[in-house]
């Protein structure tokens, strides 16, 4: 992962978790990085001698768990260990908007009882329509994130920052 050459915007921000920790809410569409930069960050707070955890809330395009699933990882010192996941059916948010908002806040907090110092959460790529931002809003509402990174290519997220 370090060979990955981190644009500014993204250095400013993994910056600003390693400093200040806390819980990180990453949105934008497919492909766009979202877990890339989540990946990073767990990497940057780590190699800093803190104590990092990851939910993997991509049910879509999942890098550490089961299609359909939401997964919550903690990274101490060498050691990751998952901490909880959670079910929730399908591989599109569309079909099942409670049951992701459910499966984020559980696994967001079986993750942040470990009391890690910075908590990547990284979501779906789906951002667009009324439903997408519905979800997107309830997320920010429920988890209540001290930063919310908004990874873009060509203001496909602008709905969203409105």
């Amino acid at each position: 992962m370090s060979e990955v050459e981190i644009p500014g915007s993204w250095q400013e921000a993994l910056d600003r978790v390693v400093r200040e920790g806390g819980l990180y809410l990453v949105l934008g569409g497919t492909d766009t990085g979202k877990s890339t930069f989540c990946r990073l960050a767990v990497e940057v707070v780590r190699k800093a001698g803190k104590a990092a955890g990851l939910v993997d809330g991509d049910i879509g395009q999942s890098q550490y768990g089961l299609p359909g699933t939401v997964f919550g990882l903690r990274f101490e010192g060498e050691e990751r260990r998952t901490v909880a996941t959670f079910f929730v059916g399908t591989t599109s948010p569309r079909e099942a908007a409670l049951q992701c908002l459910a499966g984020i806040c559980r696994v967001t907090a079986a993750v942040q009882e470990g009391q890690p110092h910075a908590v990547m959460v990284d979501t779906t790529g789906y951002i667009r329509g009324p439903g997408a931002i519905e979800l997107k809003q309830a997320k920010v509402a429920a988890l209540r994130p001290n930063g919310v990174v908004l990874i873009q290519r060509e203001g496909e997220a602008e709905a969203i920052v409105e």
